[in-house]
């Protein structure tokens, strides 16, 4: 054999010497393993604790109690917590925070799964001000000002994307198949981040549910001011690339948020802060559903108390 061919020899059984350690590390190390679906197993607290008005909630009476505030929550399935039992909600662990502290008030949870801005304007004039509220909470969620899905569902597309059976190289190739499910994970990932920048920065169509909402954003303003009601916007981040601020994708859309709210002379909280440096799924109710756990619940109490005590939602 020539010089060459020895030389070729010998670099394609180190080629072939470096994949098979590769695959075999890919084998005993790298478990590929999805973890399957919460569907239908986790327990409905939204259904079974719900109050005789249908929210996520205990009982309230129409009568406020004498020297009691009421400060009226407003959200969709991230604040009303299908997964998550009452008693962990931040609503109700604000709650009772506030109550430690010797002051009487009432936080109601007057929130519901699939609801935007428009859809909470219209449940506060045709529900919450049946409650004499002393001031309200907006808890903003971006999929609120789009025509998109809600993060949690795009959670759960990627869930079943990954669990698909592998296909081509990957059925055979453990490492090739944690390659092919990392690509499709970013794709699906990349898709529905260009379609939540294109909500806020395309074209007049594609911005017309955001337009909207800042439309509905300016009437709660405008409705709480009106009857001299304290009124605040907290917003609740996308629980996903919590790495840090600059790799979240949507950090601008929250000022972009913000910014418009603090045109309306709207306090604003942008949670976001709260969340980073943590790991995403570790505050999700399931692997394939991106709604707050307890975990997540509980993290955005002491930032909102904050919130509303310094903005006049809460007694001082």
């Amino acid at each position: 054999m020539s010089k060459t061919g020895r030389r070729v020899l010998a670099a394609s059984l180190g080629l072939a010497l470096c994949l098979f350690v590769v695959e075999l590390v890919a084998r005993v190390f790298a478990g590929a393993t999805i973890e399957p679906s919460a569907s239908g197993k986790s327990i409905d607290y939204a259904q079974r604790e719900h109050n005789t008005a249908g929210f996520h909630d205990v009982e309230w009476g129409k009568a406020k109690p004498a020297g009691t505030w009421r400060l009226v929550v407003l959200g969709d399935s991230f604040t009303m917590g299908q997964w998550v039992p009452r008693d962990e909600l931040f609503v109700k662990r604000m709650e009772r925070d506030l109550r430690a502290r010797g002051k009487s008030v009432e936080l109601l949870n007057l929130s519901l799964g699939g609801l935007d801005t428009t859809g909470e304007l219209d449940l506060l004039r045709r529900v919450g001000f049946d409650y004499a509220p002393d001031a309200v909470l907006l808890i903003f969620f971006l999929n609120d000002a789009t025509h998109l899905d809600s993060n949690p569902l795009m959670v759960k597309k990627i869930h079943a994307e990954l669990a698909r059976p592998p296909e081509g190289l990957a059925r055979f190739s453990r490492a090739w198949e944690l390659v092919d499910r990392a690509r499709r994970k970013r794709a699906v990932t990349q898709a529905t981040v260009d379609d939540y920048l294109a909500s806020f920065r395309g074209d007049a169509e594609k911005r017309e549910a955001w337009e909207r909402c800042k439309g509905s954003l300016a009437e709660l303003a405008a409705l709480c001011r009106e009857r001299r009601l304290p009124f605040g916007v907290a917003i609740f981040p996308m629980l996903m690339e919590l790495e840090s601020d600059a790799a979240h994708p949507f950090a601008s859309l929250y000022a972009e948020v913000a910014a418009h709210c603090r045109s309306l002379d709207v306090p604003v909280v942008d949670l976001l802060p709260t969340f980073l440096g943590r790991s995403a799924p570790a505050l999700w109710v399931a692997p394939d559903d991106a709604h707050p756990n307890t975990t997540a619940n509980l993290l955005v109490v002491a930032p909102l108390l904050e919130f509303v005590e310094r903005n006049g939602l809460v007694p001082r």
